[in-house]
């Protein structure tokens, strides 16, 4: 079953506390935009077009599309107590990507991930792609026992 991500315009973003950055693959850079200015706010991230229009090393402009990445103003950590999703949806052009997401916190819980849930691109209406990363797996106290070497002596070393 697709379920609707929680926001699908760039307005949404800040009520639910993410940010939204440009990403050249051409220049390696990060532009960060400003989802509540007026010319982007009611447009849906996963159809808007962006072109960079720096001037490259050669005098040529970039001219390369640049893709959206959107993630929390705080992120959280990988291996934290926190399970995180990376979404992203490869047949938009350019491609998209949603990072560190609490994927079984409110409002992105809806899905079902054991089963067959997914997202719904809101650009092209099929299933967003995405990659869990779980809570790290920790020993707890005594588990571990260290490995007993014996003392060590200078002559233990030198050998």
């Amino acid at each position: 079953m697709l379920h609707a991500l929680p926001f699908t315009t760039f307005g949404q973003l800040a009520a639910l506390g993410l940010k939204a950055t440009v990403y050249c693959s051409r220049c390696y850079e990060q532009r960060p935009i400003d989802p509540a200015a007026e010319h982007l706010r009611d447009r849906c991230f996963a159809t808007i077009r962006f072109r960079r229009t720096k001037i490259r090393y050669t005098g040529a402009v970039c001219g390369c599309p640049g893709s959206v990445e959107i993630e929390p103003s705080v992120l959280l950590p990988v291996g934290g107590e926190d399970t995180l999703a990376f979404l992203s949806c490869g047949t938009c052009l350019p491609s998209w990507e949603i990072n560190h997401v609490p994927i079984d916190r409110p409002p992105w819980s809806v899905v079902n991930r054991e089963g067959n849930d997914r997202f719904k691109c809101p650009g092209c209406g099929k299933a967003v792609a995405w990659r869990i990363h779980g809570p790290a797996w920790r020993p707890l106290g005594n588990s571990i026992v260290p490995l007993d070497r014996g003392p060590r002596s200078a002559s233990n070393a030198t050998a």
